[in-house]
């Protein structure tokens, strides 16, 4: 819509501006009468070397647009590099390398965890996890992907890009399903049959249809390169829970979890994905509870052994609070929030169980707490970023915050670093198929105020602003283009039944097309003001869409040249505005409606689709105006200098 304000704009600047040409017949004549002509003369006038002209200034104004990003990532621009990460260069790594000293990364995963949990309500029964909050670096990951379900994005973690999981399940060697043993089926299925299959402890029999479905794929993902280039450099790989819904009489296999860590053939070396971690627990959600101290005991022996000189990469996938969300409907609200106190307090006991015994071992111990998806009842809030936690006992600068080259925002990560991220724990070069980077610290913007809570503090008010612009895109965009639908229509109506020469009318249309091109610039100052509540938002909307209808309705009463001069203002004023918040950082562009949204993923900085758009059409709009009110008078057009 504004690149047509703007090509409209661009044939009026194009056209002679005398007396007689172009005003008579908006003033003498009426435009209904004059519409075919005037539309004959407009574009029979010689305006090549002026279009010329435009389009040399607008490939210059596109040129400093994508040089402030791309200094950016060089380290050219100062300013951008250092609003979006607040780190020294030797602070960076959030992942040290340690030689000669084998690290024991465990990630648990807790799939339905939000940032709901995290907020202060639920925290404060959390002593342990809050504890860790205060030591370990806080990052939001986006888990948005083009496949569904949590087999999809764990088989992402495992793949370093977008990898579709769906259909596919782990199973324990022996397990039988359908009458027949897991590795059986895989034997069947599979052409990597090996001497090292009955070495396996955990199978994914479906793998080669994972394998085919991604081979085939936009994003050309493989599914378990995590596994498999650890493996090839002697780290042990393990696994064990699951998120199986037994009772009512329907058995309903959930075992995503394996999908991360397997090797390119579906096969993990240690662990557990069967019922023997589930106990029956009548008051629990579908009658089971995980067996915590189980697995505490074989995580702890895993840990203990020394058959993997080289580490172990261990995840732990705790089902209880995906199980409680998937019969919520059942409960009674308030037996719901008992429900979901006593499985968070057993959650923050395994972890605090977990962080002391790392602390205690004397060994470089790493936990991560992850999850694969929101729970509904946060979807509904927009909660869509899930938390990221990574901690470990040697860790005492505080509390920070994670980031990536992915994003290169503070707090936001995406699930592609995951799998590059945990080769980093470990000193191993990141695979070329892997599009994803490893994590970093970094600073909140304006640095960690203790008096706030901390970076995890930091981190909720910037997901809640995130969350806040993504419920508000959708119904202000959808007015604003509804507005501006009917500012196009009015305008054509008029020209075609010459209603535009009424002064009153041509008065207020002109203010209506000055808003028109004025609302991306008001839209993108808006994301300044994205702390304000949502009231205050919308009126500044309505406050400055009203000024711009009457600033461009006064501007009638002076004549065309001067509104010819205000549509140059616009157009490089609105360019200039995008291209600064760009060198600064993008931070409006961040929270604008106009702008991008890390929940969605499709750009994380730089400019967006959309304002990129109005970059071109504000630029072809002022600079044509410009080329047009100082090129050289005629005798008679001096009149209109």
């Amino acid at each position: 819509m504004f690149l047509t304000c703007a090509g409209y704009a661009l044939v009026c600047s194009g056209c002679e501006l005398e007396e007689g040409s172009f005003a008579d017949p908006w003033e003498r004549k009426g435009l209904g009468s004059m519409r075919w002509e005037w539309l004959g003369k407009t574009f029979c006038f010689k305006t090549s070397k002026r279009i010329s002209y435009a389009a040399a200034g607008l490939f210059m104004w596109m040129v400093g647009c994508y040089a402030a990003p791309a200094a950016s990532a060089s380290g050219i621009s100062p300013g951008l590099t250092a609003d979006v990460v607040h780190s020294s260069p030797a602070a960076a790594p959030v992942i040290p390398t340690v030689e000669n000293h084998a690290p024991l990364v465990t990630v648990v995963s807790v799939p339905g965890l939000s940032f709901m949990e995290l907020r202060p309500e639920w925290l404060h029964s959390m002593p342990a996890l809050r504890h860790l909050s205060e030591e370990g670096d806080w990052g939001a990951m986006n888990v948005r992907l083009p496949f569904r379900g949590l087999e999809s994005v764990y088989a992402t973690w495992g793949a370093g890009a977008p990898a579709d999981g769906r259909g596919a399940e782990g199973w324990n060697r022996t397990e039988r399903r359908e009458g027949q043993r897991a590795d059986e089926l895989l034997e069947r299925f599979s052409i990597s049959a090996s001497k090292d299959q009955d070495a396996a402890a955990v199978v994914i029999p479906s793998i080669e249809a994972v394998r085919r479905s991604n081979a085939r794929g936009t994003y050309g993902a493989r599914p378990g390169l995590l596994g498999e280039t650890l493996k090839r450099h002697g780290i042990r790989l393990a696994v064990w829970g699951n998120v199986d819904k037994p009772g009512s009489g329907t058995e309903m296999y959930r075992r995503p979890a394996p999908l991360m860590v397997m090797d390119e053939w579906g096969r993990i070396e240690t662990g557990d994905a069967g019922r023997s971690l589930l106990g029956m627990n009548e008051a629990m959600p579908y009658g089971v509870l995980t067996r915590f101290e189980r697995v505490f005991e074989v995580w702890k022996k895993a840990s203990a052994e020394e058959s993997a000189p080289s580490g172990t990469l261990a995840l732990i996938e705790l089902g209880d609070l995906h199980r409680l969300y998937a019969e919520k409907d059942m409960y009674a609200s308030e037996l719901f929030v008992l429900r979901k106190q006593a499985v968070l307090e057993q959650l923050d006991r395994f972890i605090g169980r977990l962080a002391a015994e790392m602390a205690a071992s004397g060994k470089r111990h790493v936990l991560w707490l992850v999850s694969p998806q929101p729970h509904a009842e946060a979807l509904k809030e927009k909660l869509q970023l899930t938390p990221l936690l990574r901690w470990s006992p040697g860790h005492t600068a505080g509390s920070g915050l994670l980031t990536s080259e992915t994003t290169r925002r503070p707090g936001i990560v995406s699930a592609v670093d995951i799998a590059p991220s945990m080769l980093a724990e470990f000193g191993v070069t990141r695979p070329e198929e892997m599009t994803g980077l490893a994590v970093r610290h970094a600073e909140p913007i304006g640095g960690t105020d203790r008096s706030q809570g901390g970076a995890l503090s930091w981190l909720l008010r910037e997901v809640e602003r995130m969350s806040s612009v993504y419920a508000l895109r959708s119904p202000i965009l959808y007015g604003v283009a509804g507005f501006e639908v009917v500012v196009m229509l009015a305008g054509l109506a008029a020209v075609w039944f010459g209603a535009a020469g009424r002064r009153w009318w041509r008065r207020l249309l002109r203010g209506l097309l000055f808003s028109v091109l004025l609302t991306p610039g008001i839209l993108l100052a808006l994301g300044w003001l994205i702390q304000l509540d949502t009231w205050i938002w919308v009126t500044l909307l309505l406050l400055g869409l009203s000024g711009a209808v009457l600033g461009g309705a006064a501007s009638g009463f002076r004549g065309v040249p001067q509104l010819i001069r205000l549509l140059c203002l616009s157009g490089l004023g609105i360019s200039g505005l995008i291209l600064l918040d760009l060198y600064t950082g993008a931070e409006a562009m961040k929270r604008s409606v106009l702008g991008y949204d890390a929940m969605i993923g499709a750009r994380y900085y730089g400019i967006g689709n959309e304002l990129m758009g109005v970059l071109l059409g504000a630029s072809l709009l002022g600079l044509s105006v410009w080329l047009q009110v100082r090129r050289p008078r005629t005798p008679r057009g001096r009149a209109w200098a």
